[in-house]
């Protein structure tokens, strides 16, 4: 039975968005970053808003913004008292509160924005995918020219810094690229449920191995087998993809803490 062609591109955009989470997922586990990741996927809530009462398009517009706070916190946090933690608290407070009062000016809450902040995988378009496919390559660009700066500076940034390793613009880099995949994402998975997908592949994946190359394999191989997973039961079941993608992942996680209690006794 052939399937029909907006399936194939949702299924291909997810496939293709989970490569990108997987990329970044280890790194955002030995950094902590999971509350910046959740962070900047509500900050894109008043990107949404705005988008939304302005009658722009959502993602360019929700990207610009979100890039715009991570280059900020990233840049800011370095020169300033305050730490990066609390710096992006601010913004995800302003940000809320901000899409809120935007949404109040609009005559009301449309589906559309709800669409966004939930997920729908079949929202994906063949310009979405586009931007996936061209985001990955710049994931795998960015880790190929700072992969041992950035692991240095993961466990360490102190030390990496007497070691005359960049961390500025490595911890700048990463937070906005970080912030560009979970823009691209929110779409498939929506702001709810897109930290799951940067942290759980990662997380398990250092359960695994303790290499950092091997990690960052298998973190991949995790997030394309859940998102694969996730998609053909949603597709069998008529659920939604992106909650099924999430509890796929957490499977495994369970599987491998339970592999790894047995394999102690």
């Amino acid at each position: 039975m052939e399937l029909p062609s907006f399936l194939v591109t949702a299924f291909v955009a997810a496939m293709v968005s989970a490569f990108g989470s997987g990329l970044l997922s280890t790194f955002v586990v030995l950094r902590r970053a999971s509350f910046t990741s959740e962070a900047f996927a509500h900050i894109a809530f008043a990107g949404m808003a705005f988008a939304l009462l302005a009658g722009l398009p959502y993602g360019a517009v929700t990207f610009l913004f979100v890039a715009a706070v991570a280059f900020t916190v990233g840049f800011a946090s370095s020169r300033m008292a305050v730490a990066e933690v609390n710096l992006t608290t601010i913004f995800l407070a302003v940000s809320m509160a901000t899409g809120v009062l935007l949404l109040s000016v609009n005559d009301g809450f449309t589906p559309d924005i709800a669409d966004y902040l939930f997920g729908n995988i079949l929202l994906v378009g063949e310009s979405d995918l586009y931007v996936l496919a061209v985001l990955a390559l710049i994931d795998l660009a960015w880790l190929a020219v700072f992969f041992r700066a950035m692991y240095y500076t993961a466990y360490n940034e102190d030390a990496a810094g007497v070691y005359r390793i960049p961390t500025r613009l490595v911890t700048t880099s990463f937070l906005v690229l970080l912030a560009c995949n979970v823009v691209v994402a929110v779409k498939i998975a929506g702001v709810v449920m897109i930290t799951a997908g940067l942290v759980l592949p990662g997380t398990i994946a250092l359960l695994v191995t303790r290499r950092i190359l091997a990690a960052h394999v298998v973190a991949v191989l995790v997030s394309l087998g859940a998102t694969m997973g996730g998609f053909l039961l949603s597709y069998t079941g008529d659920l939604p993809a992106g909650p099924l993608i999430v509890v796929t992942q957490f499977g495994v996680f369970v599987l491998v803490l339970a592999g790894r209690g047995l394999l102690r006794k």
